[in-house]
């Protein structure tokens, strides 16, 4: 492995998928009768790299967390795979029966096959056949199938440690699904996982001698004595994307549909204290999403909770672009059902969340009726880069065939409040929420 190879592998991503969540006025609490279980995963000095201090640090603070919180909390640092697996054994053994179980690995982890793993610090990456020198994510699922309510966490390298594999984006892609599904399945209801940032993307690493961003934002939600599962992706989403000024976004999968706290008095009573907000760096504004939030509301479009946009300094041109934005776009429809092959207008939703040189983060939501067997009842968000060229910022929105989304998609602003959105032979304007 080459130095190049070595210096894009510096810090922690993986693979996930956003779950839905709806909440119910009722709080469950962990009992005090069963304490729950946990197990930390620490690997930084791989055989093949240099060694990532901040890895050892995130799984140290962390398992001192959960800790706190009551938990029987296994570390686990520098991990082989024989070591891994018996780790994970110990820790079936101990979730069978309890009331709550976590789990957090910070290291490298790899996607193959469409498949994801952990990557021990053993692990031979010389070719995708040494993938059996992996440990697959689904055995810690299958690990905590004995607890009541379940805590993934995965703060991990998305890019494939093996860069002689040449995985494309549609592989990284695929392998979301897959892991959804099968997380789904082997864990059913009143789980969460937890990724460090979205599907093919890398995570923000922190300085030397401190958390990861993502580290420290989770410590920080763990530090108020008592964490609501249900609530906790959104709280830690905002913390992130100020901690990281809008480059970072929290991905999750969830199946809890009523709030679940897990606190150091598992039997008292009460709501989860409230934080004082992260801030963000100097001359950053953070862009609330009222009104994003209140126009996906109104056209039936999907957003997960915590978003916040991060504008620079006033006077900046990218200023402007940051924020959110209405606009339009023609949608095919039939095309994955029994009804006829047609077009319709849908609302499309913008949201910018942060502008660096000519790199835009971007969350958009729409219908697309044509993928309705791949999204919940039409309803699609993504969250992906722009490019951004003076007033304009163009776009893909979606890489798959048939979808009229395949097309750039340009927006060119006008003023800070409005503009022109090109697509597909078409023009439509667009106006500012937030």
């Amino acid at each position: 492995m080459n130095s190049a190879t070595r210096s894009a592998l510096r810090r922690r991503q993986f693979v996930a998928a956003l779950g839905s969540a709806v909440v119910a006025p009722s709080i469950v609490r962990a009992q005090a009768a069963k304490p729950g279980v946990a197990l930390v995963i620490g690997n930084s000095r791989y055989k093949w790299e240099a060694a990532l201090p901040n890895v050892r640090r995130d799984a140290a603070d962390v398992a001192r967390a959960f800790k706190a919180l009551g938990l029987a909390t296994e570390l686990v640092e520098d991990a082989d795979r024989s070591a891994m697996m018996r780790a994970i054994d110990n820790f079936a053994n101990a979730a069978r029966g309890a009331s709550f179980a976590a789990f957090y690995f910070a290291g490298h982890g790899a996607s193959w096959d469409k498949d994801t793993f952990l990557v021990p610090v053993d692990a031979e990456l010389s070719d995708p056949g040494t993938v059996k020198t992996l440990l697959p994510v689904p055995t810690v699922a299958r690990a905590m199938q004995g607890a009541a309510n379940r805590l993934l966490v995965f703060d991990n390298c998305r890019n494939n440690p093996a860069d002689s594999w040449r995985q494309r984006e549609a592989l990284i892609t695929s392998s979301v699904t897959k892991f959804t599904a099968a997380s789904a399945a082997l864990n059913g209801a009143n789980t969460l996982v937890l990724f460090s940032t979205a599907p093919g993307r890398v995570a923000v690493d922190g300085p030397s001698g401190a958390n990861s961003p993502f580290a420290a934002m989770f410590l920080r939600q763990l530090s108020a004595g008592a964490v609501d599962l249900l609530a906790l992706p959104g709280r830690l989403r905002r913390d992130l994307l100020v901690a990281t000024e809008g480059q970072q976004l929290v991905w999750e999968q969830s199946t809890f549909n009523q709030p679940y706290v897990v606190s150091r008095g598992a039997a008292g009573g009460g709501e989860v204290a409230s934080a004082d907000p992260v801030r963000p760096g100097a001359g950053m504004q953070i862009v609330e999403m009222d009104k994003a939030y209140a126009f996906a509301r109104a056209n039936g479009l999907m957003l997960p909770d915590g978003l916040v946009a991060v504008r620079p300094a006033g006077g900046q041109p990218e200023a402007d672009m940051v924020g959110s934005f209405q606009t339009k776009t023609w949608v095919k429809l039939g095309l994955a059902s029994s009804n006829p092959a047609s077009t319709t207008i849908e609302p499309l939703l913008m949201i910018v969340l942060s502008v660096r040189g000519t790199v835009a983060e971007i969350v958009l939501a729409t219908k697309d009726w044509a993928r309705s067997a791949e999204v919940a009842d039409g309803k699609l968000w993504r969250y992906l880069t722009g490019t951004v060229s003076g007033r304009s910022l163009e776009f893909e929105f979606l890489r798959s065939s048939g979808s009229i989304y395949e097309r750039p998609h340009t927006f060119k602003w006008k003023d800070a409040s409005s503009g022109t959105h090109h697509y597909f032979m078409q023009s439509v304007a667009f106006t500012r929420l937030d």
